[in-house]
């Protein structure tokens, strides 16, 4: 398909992850005014950047992802009085399109801060053209046509502001022909965080077959954000609904367990296949569709709990205050998050808990219950 025809009509495959990023939007928007409405050192701005934003609209007239989001911010009061909408196209006649579709679009002078329009080129010096946005947290969604522009070093120019979230698209055919070509060798190296890691992903890539190869790719492009300034990442899977191999890959990366639960809700409610198996092919869809999680975010928190508190004796409110306060987690992890990784820990004997009152209901962790954390191995060691 080429960009001419791209911009035509949008196909089912577009229509899913235009709805992906403005149900994300619509529910991390709303977290963050909230945050903000409590606590005035955060700012009192919301941003949303596009930096592939096309024309605004396909030719058949459908609205594309700039376009819904406005609409939403225009109906929502609260939204209107805060957000700022970045949008960035590198193609000048595009971009004068999009100005005219923005800019034309009924209500938008609800939106207290104008919407801004650029015509830049996504390449190598993008890190330093854009670092210096001031928009607030923001959410930030790039979907270029192949891999053109994306890099580490983008991701974490955005990833490093508090609240903001990225989702990417990630053509995982190309990347996978790239990888390997010495003629995008540098673009490769920036993608994945570095020569080292790019060289490290490459020999292993010489002897592993196509399945390895994909889970290979995949795998390095999420170690390559957690060794930023990502903490939460899933990855959604398009897969062709004429052919058994995966056609694209939305990305998204997040500090925020929050963030991270809100986004994994919506994604499962649009596969129709599970982390573990292929995509089903639905008869009521036309694109398959996978959720893969990067991480266990429970899991990983038992684990966190159980180094930090080795040795310890404690009540749950007391290591939920002391986590919070150290990790600055409190508007990631819940309470219940807290118990789901307690009652796992002791299910698998890693901590012990008993009641000061002799009875305790099982799985439960109230103000009578004592935990304790066995001294961690290093302690024993010394």
């Amino acid at each position: 398909m080429s960009t001419k025809d791209f911009y035509e009509e949008q196909d089912t495959a577009s229509e899913v992850k235009t709805q992906i990023v403005c149900e994300y939007f619509k529910a991390w928007s709303q977290v963050i005014l909230s945050v903000q409405d409590d606590r005035q050192e955060v700012g009192n701005r919301v941003g949303y950047v596009d930096l592939f934003a096309g024309k605004g609209k396909y030719d058949d007239g459908t609205p594309s992802t700039p376009i819904r989001i406005a609409q939403m911010a225009i109906k929502d009061t609260r939204l209107s009085k805060r957000l700022q909408i970045v949008l960035n196209e590198s193609d000048s006649e595009r971009a004068g399109a999009l100005e005219a579709n923005i800019f034309g679009l009924k209500g938008i002078n609800l939106l207290e801060h104008e919407p801004v329009v650029l015509n830049e080129e996504v390449d190598a010096r993008a890190p330093s053209r854009f670092s210096d946005l001031d928009v607030g947290p923001s959410l930030v969604f790039l979907d270029p046509w192949g891999y053109a522009g994306l890099s580490m070093e983008l991701f974490d120019t955005f990833l490093r502001n508090w609240g903001t979230d990225l989702i990417f698209f990630f053509n995982y055919n190309r990347i996978n022909a790239a990888v390997s070509n010495r003629e995008v060798a540098n673009h490769m190296n920036r993608l994945f965080g570095g020569a080292d890691r790019a060289d490290d992903l490459r020999g292993n890539l010489e002897p592993a077959g196509p399945s390895e190869r994909r889970s290979l790719v995949v795998r390095a492009m999420e170690h390559a954000l957690k060794s930023r300034s990502a903490q939460w990442i899933l990855n959604f899977t398009f897969q062709s609904a004429e052919a058994d191999r995966v056609s694209h890959d939305l990305f998204f990366a997040t500090k925020s367990f929050k963030g991270y639960s809100i986004m994994n809700d919506i994604l499962s409610n649009k596969t129709s296949g599970d982390a573990d198996e292929p995509a089903l092919f639905d008869e009521t869809r036309e694109v398959q569709t996978s959720l893969r999680l990067a991480h266990e975010p429970i899991e990983q928190l038992g684990d966190a709990l159980v180094s930090r508190f080795a040795g310890l004796t404690l009540t749950r409110d007391e290591i939920v205050r002391t986590h919070q306060a150290e990790s600055g987690t409190s508007n990631a992890f819940a309470e219940k998050h807290y118990n789901q990784a307690l009652r796992n820990l002791e299910s698998e004997g890693q901590i012990r808990a008993s009641s000061t009152k002799g009875r305790r209901q099982a799985g439960t962790f109230p103000n009578h219950v004592q935990i304790t954390f066995p001294e961690s191995e290093e302690k024993t060691d010394e």
